[in-house]
């Protein structure tokens, strides 16, 4: 038979109730304000010629020459259509944190532009 005693009574129920409330506002800061704060970050990072998600998985760029830097990370889509950029080569993009994410880069030409592209090795 187990003989369960109570030792400090109200003292020790208020200090259980004290400790059960420091987890439950540290969890509400991990699960509500970090999210916010990754979020905050990714638009920190956004080059200011752009404009980002709020995961900076897309990234809209205009009225630039050149692959701004510094490009998230996190960069799903590289949206430089319709820009001023005549050169790309494996350069323009060894400026920033590498893209290893990067599924799409659109480079839709203003009528009368011609893009040259050189990768490689």
């Amino acid at each position: 038979m187990c003989d369960v005693r109570r030792r400090g009574g109200d003292a020790d129920v208020a200090s259980v109730q004290v400790g059960l409330a420091l987890v439950v506002v540290v969890l509400l800061l991990v699960v509500v304000v970090m999210p916010w704060s990754l979020v905050d970050a990714a638009a920190a990072a956004c080059p200011r010629q752009c404009r980002c998600s709020s995961t900076a998985a897309v990234v809209r760029c205009s009225a630039v020459s050149r692959v701004p830097v510094p490009v998230p990370p996190s960069t799903l889509v590289l949206d430089l259509d319709h820009n001023h950029i005549s050169l790309l080569t494996n350069a323009s993009f060894g400026r920033g944190l590498p893209l290893r994410r990067l599924r799409q880069l659109s480079l839709q030409a203003r009528s009368g532009q011609v893009y040259f592209f050189r990768f490689g090795g």
